[in-house]
């Protein structure tokens, strides 16, 4: 992990922030031969980009190294990385020794944050990312460097290297005196800036530090701080952002507290480069009357005796099959990849998982910032005659969250052998868990696979229909006989369909049916606005009508389908199997509310090749609790 390093006699109230950590408790025996003596180039100049004179250089900043520091290291242009470890804890501000373990080529190239993805990669072919959620932790995501040996070295004292940035720095500072979100907590600003790729995968070259994105970049970033900080003094966080905007852009900001939501727009006085630290400070007095909008945020009310807080959920089919019965699934290295996406994120509080059969401890090795919950045997060549002991499912949840009570409940009725679905050949069914937030709030969740589906007939002749129908029949009954006074989230891949699977009647008017529950699947809520008039449905979408498919789907018949274009949002509008679905309980003292609604697509490779077989669908959910 990095530090960036006030430099006191130019900004005494700067404050220290670490960058993102390859940080581990087995760093291996280095070699004293070809050290690295790793030094930053000089301090980045500042510059306000949205108030004031953008010329000031009013403060510079620095970068220290520390603990679990690792490069990757070239020797020529047509060597293979070695990987270099920080040879000590220390945090030093100046300089670091690197060294690898066994030291038998002479340094030349290295870049910053050492990553696997470019084992076998030429030094001018490197691949990185810069992700859209950063969190506001004391440690700074997307910081890539690049180094070149700046001249003669040996064993004994090492080959000095002189690091820069690829990219641009921000400081977000946010000051809400003189508003309504004065003594607010902060959980979020979005920084929007269209048509701006503000981060994504990119391909980069640690020779001449040149870089292009390998895919379309994203135009928004997402700083989201842990610890929901106070606005009774003005709160800052860091980021890393790709040097994309330009003056006289438009930059749109959203802030999220526990109370509100405030929106405003400012234009840039400066085109971004990189090497440089951009502030943006929000003092939101000086947006007053100028187009700052605050809204109050449902459910949020000021009232002493209430808790209030958010949290995001995901559900994921990653594809576990092993390579030798799926050889166009993820393997083990794309499942290492998906890990290690969403652990470098860090913004989901907790997911459920399907398929995680052959590749658990790649997932679960990826996914250090999260615990999980019990992993049952894969299903290789040795069990798919057979019904496997394994259902596919767990659950992961951040360091923080607290999950008990695992019980896993199999399915009655299940159709389709090891040529038609493979549904038989394991234990499938459904898991419940009490999963805890930080702050003491319970949530029952449950997560599932059920039944593939195949023909043309959606009645209950077809055994794959009669199987899900049934599935979801005994979902209901074991949520209706076992509910406690708390919200209840159910996800996973359903493989059910509006259209070709009755949802509406079973799932949401079963649950419905007790007065004590209310349900509601929020991207129908959220996507649709509750409204499917338009394709030929109600408040849902119509049961044998045609499927509501993504722009991105194949296979798609005029006859039996409706394809959403892109343009109408159809990556999201489109119906996919994979749900998030959660169950209010009206005696309940916690209330839940879904915020946002998002199949992310951007789970793909360098190549631009989806990761899994299905995208994840990630809720972001806000919460009331009457103490």
């Amino acid at each position: 992990m990095n530090r960036i390093k006030p430099f006191a006699a130019i900004v005494p109230a700067l404050a220290l922030l670490a960058s993102c950590s390859q940080e581990t408790d087995l760093v291996p025996s280095l070699s004293e031969r070809n050290r690295i003596i790793a030094t930053i180039t000089d301090p980045a100049a500042t510059r306000t980009c949205i108030a004031g004179n953008p010329e000031d250089v009013n403060s510079a900043i620095g970068v220290s190294w520390t603990k679990g520091d690792q490069l990757g290291v070239f020797s020529s242009l047509s060597d293979t990385q070695t990987r270099y470890y920080k040879a000590n804890d220390k945090i030093e501000a100046k300089e670091a020794v690197f060294a690898s373990e066994s030291g038998d080529k002479t340094p030349v190239y290295a870049y910053y944050p050492y990553d696997e993805a470019n084992e076998g990669k030429s030094v001018t072919e490197l691949v990185g990312e810069v992700p859209e959620h950063q969190i506001m932790n004391g440690t700074l995501q997307g910081d890539w460097k690049v180094g070149r040996a700046a001249g003669t070295g040996n064993a004994t004292n090492g080959y000095t290297f002189e690091f820069k940035h690829l990219f641009s720095l921000a400081r977000v500072s946010v000051d809400a005196a003189g508003t309504d979100l004065k003594d607010d907590k902060i959980v979020s600003v979005e920084i929007k800036v269209p048509d701006r790729a503000l981060c994504g995968s990119f391909r980069f070259n640690a020779v001449n530090a040149s870089w292009s994105l390998t895919r379309e970049g994203v135009d928004r970033l997402i700083c989201k701080w842990e610890t929901a900080p106070a606005l009774s003094s003005p709160v800052s966080g860091y980021i890393s952002l790709i040097p994309t905007i330009k003056s006289g852009d438009t930059l749109q900001f959203t802030i999220i507290t526990d109370r509100h939501t405030a929106k405003l727009e400012v234009t840039s006085k400066v085109s971004f480069e990189g090497e440089t630290l951009y502030n943006f400070p929000l003092t939101l007095s000086n947006y007053v009357g100028k187009g700052l909008t605050i809204e109050d945020n449902p459910g949020t009310t000021p009232d002493p005796g209430t808790l209030t807080g958010t949290f995001t959920c995901a559900t994921y089919n990653v594809d576990g099959l092993p390579s030798l019965i799926n050889e166009n699934g993820p393997g083990s290295s794309g499942t290492t990849a998906i890990g290690k996406r969403i652990n470098s994120d860090n913004s989901w509080d907790f997911f459920g998982v399907s398929e995680d059969f052959e590749y658990n401890s790649e997932l679960v090795s990826a996914l250090k910032n999260y615990n999980h919950g019990t992993y049952r045997e894969g299903v290789g060549l040795g069990t798919i005659f057979s019904k496997a002991d394994t259902d596919g499912l767990n659950i992961f949840f951040k360091k923080g969250v607290t999950v008990s009570e695992e019980k896993f409940i199999e399915f009655r009725d299940s159709y389709g052998d090891l040529f038609h679905g493979a549904n038989t050949c394991i234990s499938k069914g459904f898991r419940y868990y009490l999963v805890t937030l930080a702050d003491g709030t319970e949530i029952d969740v449950y997560i599932t696979h059920m039944n593939t589906f195949s023909g043309n007939d959606i009645s209950e002749n077809n055994d794959y229909v009669k199987a899900v129908h049934s599935q979801t029949r005994q979902i209901v009954e074991f949520i209706k006989n076992n509910k406690h006074p708390r919200p209840i989230i159910f996800m996973g891949d359903t493989n059910m369909r509006y259209t070709r699977h009755r949802i509406e009647e079973l799932l949401i008017n079963g649950v419905n049916a007790d007065s004590d529950l209310e349900i509601v699947d929020p991207w129908v809520d959220l996507a649709w606005n509750n409204d499917f008039s338009s394709v030929g449905g109600d408040r849902f979408p119509q049961y044998g009508g045609k499927s509501l498919m993504t722009s991105d789907a194949t296979g798609t018949k005029p006859s039996t389908d409706i394809i959403i274009s892109e343009a109408d949002g159809g990556l999201q509008k489109g119906e996919v199997v994979d749900k998030v679905f959660y169950i209010n309980c009206k005696n309940a003292k916690t209330q839940l509310k879904a915020k946002s609604y998002l199949r992310d697509i951007s789970f793909k490779d360098a190549k631009g090749k989806a990761l899994a077989d299905h995208y994840p669908v990630v809720v972001e959910f806000s919460y009331t609790t009457k103490k």
